[in-house]
């Protein structure tokens, strides 16, 4: 399986310390490494710039989706394995007052 880092474009949301991680390229949206494996993140788990979160599969790739941004996963938007378009949001994440 081949890995590389996707760029992940986020969105300020009406409250400014609410941050989006959107989908830069389509594909089926897995939250966890492997089917049985717990989740990269859950609502609540505080995330770094270089935390992978998720992983979009893309013609056979694992593409894997940093944070991109320190924070706490406020919502994971999608459920496992459903497939994202291009500015699909992906999570939302709270980041710190500062």
């Amino acid at each position: 399986i081949q890995q590389r880092m996707v760029a992940v474009p986020a969105a300020a949301t009406a409250d400014a310390r609410l941050v989006e991680v959107s989908s830069s390229l389509p594909g089926t949206f897995y939250r966890s490494p492997q089917p049985g494996a717990p989740p990269f993140v859950e609502v609540g788990t505080v995330v770094e710039e270089t935390t992978v979160v998720c992983i979009i599969e893309a013609m056979k790739l694992m593409n894997s989706v940093r944070a991109g941004m320190r924070g706490r996963i406020a919502e994971v938007c999608l459920a496992d394995a459903q497939f994202a378009v291009p500015g699909t949001v992906l999570m939302r994440i709270q980041t710190e007052p500062g």
